[in-house]
């Protein structure tokens, strides 16, 4: 079941104590602003949930969905949605608590990962980590609930632990993940995680 018009109202109502009318007035004026935003073909971000863009698509070649015959598709504008890395995380249960966030501070980083996805196996920059994740900067695309296992940091002289996780935020310039189980601190405090790793694999 979708989330309708009257819902949002009533949820209004109740949590906010509005009056019925004036939760529906307060529900068109945010609606009329985003339509209007929209049609005069200016972006809309709204923080901590997303942002709404348009473009526009040239007349393109395309075919009918009953027919299968070849038809042209005229020139129009299009609205997209990105959602934003919170709402992500809602959305695919991964939000942590203010808590965790004090648990698990994160450290920047520029170390080498190797990790292995659908059995096969890559090697990229760590750009952060924290004992509960790790962000990972690389073109290639991997999905957002992919199991992944780790191995960090790539130096001769330190140990390398293998860490079993799965991807939780998937965007162009890389993707995190979220450990199974949390890794020892000091992993994230010391060591290369403080500067560069030379043993950085020119040849990728």
């Amino acid at each position: 079941m979708g989330l309708a018009k009257k819902h949002i109202v009533n949820q209004i109502r109740n949590e906010l104590g509005f009056p019925k009318n004036q939760s529906v007035e307060i529900t068109e004026s945010l609606l009329e602003i985003i339509k209007s935003t929209l049609e005069s073909g200016d972006d809309l971000l709204l923080s901590g949930f997303g942002k709404f863009c348009t473009r526009d698509k040239k007349r393109r070649k395309g075919r009918h969905p009953s027919t299968g015959e070849d038809v042209i598709l005229p020139a129009r504008r299009v609205v997209t949605f990105k959602c934003s890395g919170k709402l992500r995380e809602k959305v695919n249960g991964t939000t942590k608590s203010r808590s965790d966030r004090r648990l698990y501070p994160r450290h920047a980083a520029l170390c080498t990962a190797i990790y292995t996805v659908n059995s096969v196996t890559y090697r990229d920059l760590v750009r952060d980590i924290s004992a509960r994740g790790i962000y990972i900067g690389t073109w290639r695309a991997i999905d957002n609930g992919q199991r992944i296992s780790l191995q960090f940091p790539v130096f001769a002289r330190i140990e390398k632990p293998s860490i079993m996780g799965t991807v939780v935020r998937s965007q162009d310039k890389g993707f995190a993940v979220i450990f199974d189980y949390p890794i020892e601190e000091r992993i994230c405090q010391t060591g290369p995680f403080s500067g560069v790793d030379n043993e950085i694999d020119s040849s990728r």
